[in-house]
Parts: C-alpha cells; sequence; structure tokens
C-alpha cells in the first residue's frame, strides 16, 4: 500500500472515530494529539510546579509565571520570574513603591530641590536637618530655638526672663506706665538712681540679676555684662573659687606641681618613700654614695657593715693582728662595729677598755703602721 493510501485510510479512521487527530503526527503547528484533538503542549498544564511555556516545535518548559497575573498583586513577571515592580529603578532616583496591582508608584525627590527648605534629598527621600537643639538643656524659663536659649517673653537678665509689664503700653499725654497700668503722674520723674538700681513707684530698687562687680555674684561666679555668669574651668587641677579659677589644694598634673620630696599620682602629690641607702631628689629616689645593704653592693676586698663598705680585714676573726688608734691607744680592729661593754668606751666606732684610754691621756700617737701606734711620747 501507498503511503498516500495510508495517509487516507488513517484519516477515514479518524473520521470514523469522530475525531480530528489519531496521534501527534497528526497535528500541526507543534500542537499534540490529545483525546483525537490536537491542542498546544501546555495544555492542562504538564508542569508539576509553576506555569507550561510553550517553547515551539512540540517542546515545552515549567517557569514561576508566564503573566502578571500568576504573582502576587505586589509583584510583576518579568521574564518568566516574579519580581518586584521597581526592579529596574522605573522611579530612577525617586521613591519607587509597588502597588497592589502588579505596578509601582513614584514619590518623594531626585534632588535636594524637590525638599523642604534645609532638607536634603537621600535614597529618594527628603531627610530632616539635625536637631540644633539636640542634648541641649535650658534654665530660666528659657527654650531652645535654634541652638540658643532664648526667652518666650521679655528679656534674660542672667537669671531669669524678665517681662517689662510697660512693654507695649501707649499712655497719653501727661500719664506713664507702671505695672502695665497708666497713671496721671510720674513718680519717678527726676528720679535719678544709682548703677544697678531702678525707679520704681519714686523709689530706687535692684535691678535683678543686675552685677557691678564680681563681688556682686557667688564665689563661683563672675560679672560680665552686668549680669553674674558662672565661671567656668578647663583645668583638671582648678576650680572655681573667689571668681575665677584657682588650683586645687594638693592638685597636681606632673611632678613639677609638687615639692622636691614628691611625686604626682591620681593628681595628688605623694610623698617619697626610699630605701635606706636611697635619698629624695627631685621627685625620686636615688642612691646615696657609699651606703650599702649587702656585700654585694661592695667591691670584691669590702663588705657591708653597718650599710657602709668597709676592709674585709675590719671585723675579721678574733686573733687578727690589724689594730688602730682610738684616743691614742691601739684597739684590735675585730671590735670595729661591736657594741661596747660596761668596762669598755667607743671611740671611732671600736671599743677601747676605759683603763688603756685614762692611760694614755695626754699621750701622742706620733705615726701609725696599718692602723696600729708604733711610738708613744
Amino acid at each position: 500500500m501507498s503511503d498516500e493510501s495510508a495517509v487516507g485510510t488513517a484519516a477515514k479512521e479518524i473520521g470514523s472515530k469522530g475525531g480530528e487527530c489519531y496521534s501527534d503526527k497528526d497535528c500541526k503547528g507543534g500542537t499534540k494529539c490529545k483525546s483525537n484533538t490536537c491542542v498546544g503542549v501546555c495544555d492542562g498544564n504538564p508542569c508539576k510546579s509553576g506555569f507550561c511555556l510553550d517553547e515551539g516545535n512540540g517542546s515545552y518548559s515549567c517557569v514561576e509565571c508566564t503573566s502578571n497575573e500568576q504573582c502576587e498583586a505586589s509583584e510583576k513577571c518579568m521574564e518568566n520570574s516574579c519580581v518586584s515592580p521597581c526592579t529596574g529603578k522605573p522611579c530612577a532616583n525617586r521613591k519607587c513603591t509597588p502597588n497592589a496591582n502588579h505596578g509601582y508608584d513614584c514619590s518623594g525627590c531626585s534632588s535636594d530641590s524637590e525638599c523642604p527648605s534645609g532638607y536634603t534629598c537621600s535614597s529618594g527621600e527628603c531627610i530632616a536637618p539635625p536637631d540644633p537643639c539636640a542634648g541641649i538643656t535650658c534654665t530660666g524659663g528659657r527654650s531652645c530655638s535654634n541652638g540658643d536659649c532664648v526667652c518666650a517673653t521679655g528679656t534674660w537678665n542672667g537669671s531669669s526672663c524678665y517681662v517689662d509689664p510697660c512693654a507695649g503700653v501707649t499712655c497719653k499725654s501727661g500719664e506713664y506706665c507702671s505695672n502695665g497700668t497708666c497713671v496721671s503722674s510720674d513718680p519717678c520723674a527726676g528720679v535719678s538712681c544709682d548703677a544697678g538700681k531702678q525707679c520704681s513707684g519714686g523709689n530706687c530698687v535692684p535691678i535683678p540679676g543686675w552685677c557691678g562687680s564680681d563681688s556682686d555674684c557667688s564665689s563661683t561666679q563672675k560679672c560680665s555684662n552686668n549680669a553674674c555668669v558662672a565661671v567656668t574651668c578647663s583645668g583638671v587641677c582648678e576650680e572655681a573659687k573667689n571668681h575665677t579659677c584657682s588650683k586645687k589644694s594638693g592638685c597636681c598634673t606632673s611632678d613639677s606641681s609638687c615639692s622636691n620630696l614628691q611625686y604626682c599620682s591620681a593628681n595628688k602629690c605623694v610623698n617619697l618613700s626610699c630605701g635606706v641607702c636611697e635619698q629624695g631628689s627631685f621627685h625620686s629616689c636615688v642612691k646615696k654614695s657609699g651606703c650599702c645593704t649587702s656585700d654585694a653592693d661592695c667591691s670584691g676586698s669590702q663588705k657591708c657593715q653597718s650599710n657602709k663598705c668597709v676592709s674585709s680585714s675590719q671585723g675579721s676573726s678574733q686573733g687578727s693582728a690589724s689594730k688602730t688608734c682610738v684616743r691614742y691607744a691601739t684597739v684590735n680592729a675585730s671590735d670595729y662595729g661591736q657594741s661596747c661593754t660596761s668596762n669598755s668606751q667607743c671611740s671611732m666606732n671600736l671599743c677601747a677598755p676605759v683603763s688603756i684610754i685614762n692611760a694614755a691621756q695626754g699621750s701622742t700617737c706620733r705615726g701609725t703602721t696599718q692602723g696600729a701606734c708604733i711610738e708613744w711620747k
């Protein structure tokens, strides 16, 4: 049977079954045969997840979306993926906000000129300038305005906001204002008050907060522009006293602020504490010349006795022949540094018997050999 006969036979069979196809090859244009009907490859969505995308030639792929309706209301379908409508910066430098219809709205600014005065444009939004009053605390009834403490009404007199009751009051000719009221005669006419006082009801009364000198202020204040202001000290060792900055007693910032026998520690002068062989000098302990605390402080031929380096022959064992003159008498050098007994007397750091010293009175030691008398006179 020829091919044409086979096709004709197949067409007759399809027609007898009431459909337009028997298999996919009976369909055209990349469609497929389903229930004897040629349908698109994505008919019935063959994807287990996502949506079917007809790739043509009878092939397809599974994607997240093929239209906006397959995404959340605040998203749009872009290259078969659900993304924010603001993807790609459609508002340029202005603020982009997704809406509920797969679209976006532009707002905010693209430059400082689109913001209120003093504001700056940042990331599409107008940013307010820093608060100049942040961290500022005002006293005396004042409030902060643009970084300064100001009186809401009246003027600052150094301690409070003074409101003149006559401010803005206009009186008729021959009248004057007193406490906000116009009166017929002026009791202050011709009254002259001293500095720091003003006339009120015919009497000179002190002007609140006024000062003429530092003595009119407390010890920690000074007079400036006829107002008492706090004395501000910056040094660690300074304090407000007697209207100025004075050095705190006993306070120091360096050794030079202390006496020669003291040093500075934690801003206080501390007395030096030196060892037996040390002495204070220029804020530190230095070693005394010739002083020792052990034999190691002396030369090889000497040893340390009573914090002094002496010859090793002095203080040697008994029987040493070394002697020295003590008040015209010879005494064993082994007695050096010893405590004297009741029948001896200390002379030149040596113990000599009292009888020898008494017997030698008036004698003269004419010469010595290694400390021993060799001739008496």
